[in-house]
This record gives structure tokens, C-alpha cells and sequence, in this order.
């Protein structure tokens, strides 16, 4: 459930905060996602968070707000930012483990070529 300023926040915002909401939900989304180690859904979260990025990004430039819904704002941009450090650090072992075996990979068909090209290519000669 969340706490009294974000219930708070949601009523300030209205419908010309959607955007905002919109991409805590997603976040909030991808936060769990990560927690739980769902990599695949984290990724597909990731696209629908970089489209409602866009979303907030152009009602970021709207004028006349009240102080009331720049506050709210700011503090659902700052949930936003919790979990964008939550995420980064949940993140960051998967993506060390994920280069570890691309490079493995990568040696272990570097090897594969050297051996053919020396082994294989000379016999076919």
C-alpha cells in the first residue's frame, strides 16, 4: 500500500499527472521484477518504461503548475529514483555474471577457430 504522500501525490496529480504515475507503476513494476530475478520480464518492462519516459518528458515541459503538483511531482520522481538505485545495484551482479560467460564464450570459439584453421584447414589442403 503506499504511504499517505504518494496516496497524496496520486489525488494532486490528477489526470495531468498521469504520465508520472504512470512510470512509477512501471518502476515500481521493474523493482519487483528485479527483486525476484524475473530478467525477462525486467526486460520487457524496460521497453513500456522508456515509452513512458518519453510521456513524462513532454509533460515535464508544461507551465503554470501549482506548487502543490510540482511537489507531488518531485515526489514521485523521487520514488522513481529509489528504485532506479535499487535496481542498479540488483542489476549489476547479473550484468558481471552475463559478461563473465559472453567472454567465455567468446575465448572458447576463438579457440574452436584457432584449432580448426590449424587442424581441420591444413588436412583439407
Amino acid at each position: 500500500m503506499d504511504a499517505p504522500e504518494n496516496v497524496a501525490s496520486a489525488h494532486t496529480l490528477d489526470a495531468a499527472g498521469a504520465p508520472y504515475l504512470k512510470l512509477k507503476e512501471i518502476s515500481d513494476s521493474m523493482r519487483d521484477a528485479a527483486l525476484c530475478g524475473n530478467w525477462d520480464e525486467f526486460i520487457e518492462l524496460g521497453k513500456t518504461y522508456t515509452e513512458a519516459f518519453s510521456a513524462v518528458s513532454a509533460a515535464a515541459h508544461e507551465k503554470d503548475l501549482s506548487d502543490d503538483v510540482r511537489h507531488a511531482r518531485a515526489r514521485v520522481l523521487i520514488h522513481i529514483l529509489d528504485n532506479d538505485t535499487l535496481i542498479r545495484e540488483l542489476v549489476t551482479p547479473e550484468l558481471t555474471r552475463v559478461s563473465a560467460m559472453l567472454s567465455r564464450a567468446n575465448r572458447n570459439r576463438t579457440a574452436i577457430k584457432a584449432y580448426y584453421e590449424q587442424n581441420v584447414a591444413s588436412v583439407s589442403s
